[in-house]
């Protein structure tokens, strides 16, 4: 077993290889993934394209049921990741101001 793997220094004991991994090999799964998705959406918008009456705002008209509904995802995951990206910004200066302190404090002792 150990001719197959290479164990860091000092962990001869260690049950857990290291195992190099080469990243260009095997199967690119978000592309297949990618692929997937899109022909899920697809089929979804050939079988929903009855025509709904929409009024927002200033649209006011009849559109395709799956225009509607993939608009309204697009929209709530970009203000979801938009509201995301505001609080880990938020969250970032928080820490880093408390590491800033902690620092400070430790010089001043």
């Amino acid at each position: 077993m150990t001719d197959e793997y290479d164990f860091q220094e000092g962990d001869e004991g260690s049950e857990l290889p290291i195992v190099d991994v080469d990243p260009g090999s095997g199967i690119a799964w978000g592309v297949i993934l990618l692929f997937v998705g899109i022909g899920l959406v697809a089929i979804f918008a050939v079988q929903n394209t009855t025509t709904v009456p929409v009024q927002f705002l200033w649209l006011d008209g009849a559109y395709p049921l799956s225009i509607v509904i993939l608009t309204t995802a697009v929209v709530a995951f970009l203000l979801g990741e938009l509201l995301a990206l505001v609080y880990r910004k938020r969250r970032r200066s928080r820490i880093s101001e408390k590491e800033e302190l902690r620092r400070l404090r430790e010089e001043s002792e």
